[in-house]
Protein backbone atom coordinates (compact mmCIF):
# COMPACT_ATOMS: atom_id res chain seq x y z
CA UNK A 1 0.00 0.00 0.00
CA UNK A 2 2.64 2.77 1.38
CA UNK A 3 5.54 2.66 2.14
CA UNK A 4 8.27 5.14 4.11
CA UNK A 5 7.11 9.03 4.41
CA UNK A 6 3.79 8.51 2.51
CA UNK A 7 2.59 5.75 5.32
CA UNK A 8 3.86 7.48 7.63
CA UNK A 9 1.58 11.02 6.85
CA UNK A 10 -0.87 8.62 6.44
CA UNK A 11 -0.80 7.04 9.74
CA UNK A 12 -0.36 10.58 11.12
CA UNK A 13 -2.96 12.23 9.32
CA UNK A 14 -5.53 9.78 10.82
CA UNK A 15 -4.41 9.71 13.88
CA UNK A 16 -5.12 13.57 13.44
CA UNK A 17 -8.37 12.95 12.05
CA UNK A 18 -9.70 10.70 14.71
CA UNK A 19 -8.81 12.98 17.65
CA UNK A 20 -9.99 16.35 15.84
CA UNK A 21 -13.49 14.88 14.97
CA UNK A 22 -13.90 12.66 17.86
CA UNK A 23 -17.35 13.60 18.67
CA UNK A 24 -20.25 11.97 20.32
CA UNK A 25 -23.50 10.28 19.53
CA UNK A 26 -27.14 9.75 21.45
CA UNK A 27 -26.94 7.04 24.08
CA UNK A 28 -30.07 5.65 23.27
CA UNK A 29 -29.55 4.00 20.17
CA UNK A 30 -30.21 0.21 20.34
CA UNK A 31 -27.67 -2.36 20.30
CA UNK A 32 -26.56 -4.81 17.33
CA UNK A 33 -27.56 -8.77 18.14
CA UNK A 34 -24.65 -9.97 16.69
CA UNK A 35 -21.80 -7.87 18.42
CA UNK A 36 -20.16 -9.19 21.75
CA UNK A 37 -20.87 -8.33 24.70
CA UNK A 38 -24.01 -7.70 24.42
CA UNK A 39 -25.78 -4.70 26.48
CA UNK A 40 -28.13 -5.95 29.09
CA UNK A 41 -30.44 -3.34 31.14
CA UNK A 42 -28.12 -3.76 33.86
CA UNK A 43 -25.06 -2.12 31.61
CA UNK A 44 -26.30 0.87 30.43
CA UNK A 45 -25.27 3.07 27.53
CA UNK A 46 -23.86 6.65 28.59
CA UNK A 47 -22.79 9.79 26.84
CA UNK A 48 -19.65 11.71 27.70
CA UNK A 49 -20.32 14.89 29.98
CA UNK A 50 -21.06 15.73 33.31
CA UNK A 51 -19.81 12.72 35.06
CA UNK A 52 -18.95 10.45 32.32
CA UNK A 53 -15.82 10.80 31.28
CA UNK A 54 -14.49 10.04 27.23
CA UNK A 55 -13.11 7.09 26.36
CA UNK A 56 -9.56 7.63 24.97
CA UNK A 57 -7.99 5.87 21.86
CA UNK A 58 -5.15 3.77 22.97
CA UNK A 59 -5.08 1.73 19.92
CA UNK A 60 -5.80 2.00 16.69
CA UNK A 61 -5.34 -0.06 13.27
CA UNK A 62 -4.77 1.12 9.88
CA UNK A 63 -8.23 0.05 7.28
CA UNK A 64 -6.96 -0.94 4.35
CA UNK A 65 -7.52 0.62 1.05
CA UNK A 66 -9.18 -1.76 -1.74
CA UNK A 67 -7.58 -2.62 -4.96
CA UNK A 68 -10.82 -0.86 -6.88
CA UNK A 69 -10.93 1.42 -4.56
CA UNK A 70 -6.90 3.04 -5.02
CA UNK A 71 -7.79 2.44 -8.79
CA UNK A 72 -10.93 4.67 -8.66
CA UNK A 73 -9.38 7.30 -6.24
CA UNK A 74 -11.92 6.82 -3.79
CA UNK A 75 -11.18 9.13 -1.28
CA UNK A 76 -13.74 10.24 1.68
CA UNK A 77 -15.12 10.04 5.28
CA UNK A 78 -16.92 6.61 6.73
CA UNK A 79 -18.54 7.69 10.30
CA UNK A 80 -19.83 5.31 12.60
CA UNK A 81 -21.56 5.42 15.93
CA UNK A 82 -20.38 2.58 18.38
CA UNK A 83 -20.36 1.82 21.78
CA UNK A 84 -16.97 1.55 24.01
CA UNK A 85 -17.21 -1.00 26.29
CA UNK A 86 -16.35 -0.93 29.83
CA UNK A 87 -13.15 -3.14 28.60
CA UNK A 88 -11.97 -0.93 25.89
CA UNK A 89 -13.48 -2.09 22.97
CA UNK A 90 -16.05 -1.48 20.92
CA UNK A 91 -19.92 -3.04 20.47
CA UNK A 92 -22.81 -2.50 18.38
CA UNK A 93 -20.88 -0.67 15.89
CA UNK A 94 -23.08 1.21 13.09
CA UNK A 95 -22.20 2.62 10.30
CA UNK A 96 -23.75 6.33 10.00
CA UNK A 97 -22.35 7.71 6.78
CA UNK A 98 -20.36 5.45 4.07
CA UNK A 99 -18.07 5.67 1.14
CA UNK A 100 -18.76 2.40 -0.71
CA UNK A 101 -19.35 -1.21 0.33
CA UNK A 102 -15.88 -1.98 0.22
CA UNK A 103 -14.62 1.08 2.37
CA UNK A 104 -17.44 0.68 5.18
CA UNK A 105 -16.15 -3.01 5.34
CA UNK A 106 -12.90 -2.33 5.64
CA UNK A 107 -13.18 0.72 8.08
CA UNK A 108 -15.32 -1.60 10.36
CA UNK A 109 -12.88 -4.88 10.13
CA UNK A 110 -9.96 -2.08 11.48
CA UNK A 111 -12.34 -0.96 14.06
CA UNK A 112 -12.61 -4.11 15.95
CA UNK A 113 -9.39 -4.20 16.42
CA UNK A 114 -9.05 -0.88 17.93
CA UNK A 115 -8.96 -0.53 22.30
CA UNK A 116 -9.38 2.66 24.25
CA UNK A 117 -9.01 3.41 27.74
CA UNK A 118 -13.13 3.48 28.64
CA UNK A 119 -14.94 6.20 29.79
CA UNK A 120 -15.61 6.26 33.47
CA UNK A 121 -18.41 6.94 35.92
CA UNK A 122 -18.17 7.30 39.46
CA UNK A 123 -14.46 6.19 39.22
CA UNK A 124 -15.46 2.94 37.41
CA UNK A 125 -15.67 1.98 33.79
CA UNK A 126 -18.99 2.23 31.76
CA UNK A 127 -20.79 1.75 28.18
CA UNK A 128 -20.34 4.84 26.45
CA UNK A 129 -21.69 5.49 22.80
CA UNK A 130 -19.37 7.90 20.33
CA UNK A 131 -19.08 8.68 16.87
CA UNK A 132 -15.88 7.60 14.88
CA UNK A 133 -14.47 9.53 11.67
CA UNK A 134 -12.81 6.74 9.78
CA UNK A 135 -10.67 8.75 7.02
CA UNK A 136 -9.92 7.07 3.66
CA UNK A 137 -6.99 9.56 1.16
CA UNK A 138 -4.96 9.16 -1.36
CA UNK A 139 -1.27 10.37 -1.09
Amino acid sequence: MFSGPSRRAFVCRLASSLFSTYTFARADETASKEKKPVKTPSDPVYEPGGDVTRPKLVHAVEPAFSTKSNEAFVEGTVTVSAVVNAHGGLMDIQVLKGLSAAQDRSALDALKEWRFEPGLKAGKPVNVRVKIQVDFHLL
